[in-house]
């Protein structure tokens, strides 16, 4: 948990500065909680959300193992078959625009540093357009 803290600490210090903080925003953990760090989410602004599958093959491709979680439940055929096509608006902008980066024991620095060199580089190509 304290490797994991110390990568989720360095991409907090980080993704708050511009350019980031104009293309995406975190999840804040409260001070008072204490969290495992399994997953480092990431929000996409609302106008790189089209751009989402893209930034993520492009990650990919950097040999970053960047991962996409939370599908919303009521899209799975279990809940349509029960429910009917039903959608929640909150859970549907969530997972348009979450991405979850690379943060576990075995990471360094360095590579939490490469990590947000590329998505920097790859959001900064993405906005030009």
């Amino acid at each position: 948990i304290k490797k994991r803290e110390k990568i989720a600490m360095y991409y907090d210090s980080e993704l708050c500065k511009e350019p980031f903080s104009k293309f995406l925003d975190t999840i804040k953990i409260p001070s008072d909680f204490k969290s495992s760090r399994h997953l480092y989410i990431i929000k996409l602004a609302p106008n790189l959300r089209a751009k989402k599958a893209e930034i993520f093959s492009k990650l990919q491709q950097n040999g970053i193992g960047v991962q996409v979680h939370y599908k919303p439940t009521y899209e799975f055929s279990f809940y349509r078959e029960k429910y009917g096509t039903i959608s929640i608006a909150s859970a549907k902008n969530f997972y348009e625009s979450e991405l979850s980066l690379p943060c576990h024991q075995l990471m360094s620095i360095d590579e939490a540093k490469f990590v947000l060199s590329t998505l920097k580089s790859i959001l900064d190509e993405i906005s030009k357009f």
